[in-house]
């Protein structure tokens, strides 16, 4: 059985094979695996949104397993003006889609604050131009949509000349760059971040602004110009926390140009064509609990540059660590203080040097080659799956309680281990994310963590939270939603397993870690 649920019917339209689907909510019975192409037409006047939680494409091909029921939505339009002069609020009240009559402007002093659900849609190639302050509420069941108005093509970027641009839950789609600013102040958080097809700059090309880039997910373009996924020069301040970025053409993170008070945390950065983290020019930067795989080199540290490394894990990298800008540069040398992380499976060297560079390892592991330096380990450091990126630590694991004895107790209050993950002897219990339809994030958490069902019809039904005794300390009901937002509140820090319900009476586990 299979139903559309068609979001404002009287708005438009849904063809399945070129058939008119007849009525929302209506069921029809189609054979399992046989892929159905759906189509939605919006009536004059009014808009297609998207296909709630799959896909803001008009026209999707459906491969269906069982019982299912999708909505198609579709909404009225208002046109933004080419310049706010005044404060402005984009509200569903008035219209759900705001498109825009060429580039934005949003000039000095005024504020534009755009609600829940909203959908932007800009014409090719233009852009949001921000002098004063660029305010997008979305929220986890509600994101705010940011996308071309012509499918086929790509609007331009966010540019901020110092202004404030403060986004949470955020989609982007076919933009040739998210943000590109000078001075101002930039916040991005809990967002989605797909490369347009014609992209032409890094993706957050970020200048002298205090930047904030928190729990956001960046894929990366399969097109042969190399472009960072988040480069920052001359920032006095950043945070860079609990992103996860995927198939860059250049490096992951890029921080340069005399950069302070940069913290780079929980980050997992998989499959860069250059360095996972690389930090240039004279900049000073703290990077822990990161996870680099599969990536030219783990961290590049060069031209002067301070970076303490502490507690990551570093996989399948061709160095772990560089501290040179290039092999022609012979002081192009930077200083790496390296503590209590994993450098596992390097596949040419754990370190590469210059006559200027200088890096210290200590209490650190590599299973390639024996480290110089008090208690680093060489040995396997067994963890879960490597191959398909689980990096926490069996129980066996010479990693364990082997960290440098004067840093702080983990969360179990036990010696710290090494890597980025550790392990808690009163929660021995590995569960795998094996079911790629539950999302969570942050992990870890601070004070809440959502869970997201993607690439499915189905809702959330029930969430049960579990602790490290096996106790149910907190349950949500009656959700009926694709997420849900789980808080801390009372709960003491350390591991936790979730357990989702879902309205086709699915189970799915997974673990948070809930921190201070």
């Amino acid at each position: 059985n299979f139903a559309i649920h068609i979001q404002g019917e009287e708005k438009g339209s849904v063809f399945i094979d070129n058939v008119e689907y007849a009525e929302s909510d209506s069921n029809w019975i189609f054979f399992k695996n046989v892929p159905l192409q759906l189509k939605a037409v919006a009536k004059e006047g009014y808009v297609f949104s998207g296909w709630k939680n799959i896909s803001n494409q008009d026209s999707i091909s459906l491969n269906l397993t069982s019982d299912s029921v999708i909505t198609a939505m579709f909404s009225s339009y208002c046109f933004l003006p080419e310049i706010a002069t005044e404060d402005l609020h984009l509200t569903t009240d008035e219209c759900e889609t705001y498109i825009s009559q060429g580039s934005f402007t949003i000039d000095e002093g005024v504020t534009v604050t755009v609600d829940p659900g909203i959908s932007i849609q800009m014409t090719n190639k233009d852009t949001i131009f921000v002098f004063g302050s660029f305010i997008v509420n979305g929220t986890s069941d509600m994101p705010v949509n940011i996308q071309p108005e012509n499918q086929d093509e790509n609007w331009g970027t966010i540019r901020c000349i110092e202004g404030v641009v403060d986004l949470n839950f955020v989609n982007y789609y076919n933009s040739a760059s998210a943000i590109n600013s000078d001075g101002g102040i930039i916040s991005v958080k809990n967002s989605t971040i797909n490369y347009s097809p014609d992209f032409y700059n890094d993706l957050f090309s970020i200048h002298y602004s205090e930047v904030v880039l928190e729990s956001n997910t960046i894929y990366g373009p399969d097109w042969p110009s190399k472009f960072d996924a988040i480069d920052c020069d001359a920032i006095p301040s950043g945070l860079i926390s609990h992103n996860r970025i995927f198939g860059t053409t250049d490096d992951g993170i890029d921080i340069g140009t005399y950069s302070e008070n940069v913290i780079i945390e929980y980050n997992e950065v998989y499959d860069c064509q250059s360095m996972g983290i690389s930090i240039g020019e004279e900049s000073h930067v703290t990077a822990s609990y990161n996870i680099v795989a599969n990536c030219t080199a783990g961290f590049q540290v060069h031209f002067g540059s301070i970076v303490y490394i502490d507690h990551n894990t570093l996989y399948n990298n061709e160095v772990a660590i560089r501290c040179y800008h290039y092999d022609d540069e012979p002081n192009s040398g930077g200083h790496a203080i390296v503590t209590n992380s994993i450098l596992s499976s390097t596949q040419d060297t754990i370190y590469q040097l210059v006559q200027n560079s200088i890096i210290e390892i200590s209490y650190s592991l590599s299973d390639t080659d024996t480290i110089p330096g008090i208690g680093n380990l060489n040995s396997d450091p067994l963890f879960v799956d490597a191959q398909n990126w689980d990096f926490r630590l069996q129980a066996e694991s010479p990693c364990i309680d082997s960290g440098d004895p004067e840093f702080p107790l983990d969360p179990d209050e036990t010696p710290s281990d090494m890597g980025a993950l550790y392990f808690d002897h009163f929660l021995q219990i590995i569960v795998r994310d094996e079911n790629k339809h539950l999302h969570i994030q942050p992990n870890p958490a601070h004070t809440y963590t959502s869970c997201y069902l993607v690439d499915t019809a189905q809702n959330i039904k029930r969430v049960v939270l579990f602790n490290a005794n096996g106790e149910m300390v907190s349950e949500i009901d009656n959700i009926n939603s694709s997420s849900v937002k789980i808080y801390k509140r009372s709960l003491k820090q350390g591991y936790y397993i979730i357990s989702v319900f879902t309205s086709d009476n699915q189970r799915y586990n997974t673990k948070i870690l809930f921190i201070q």
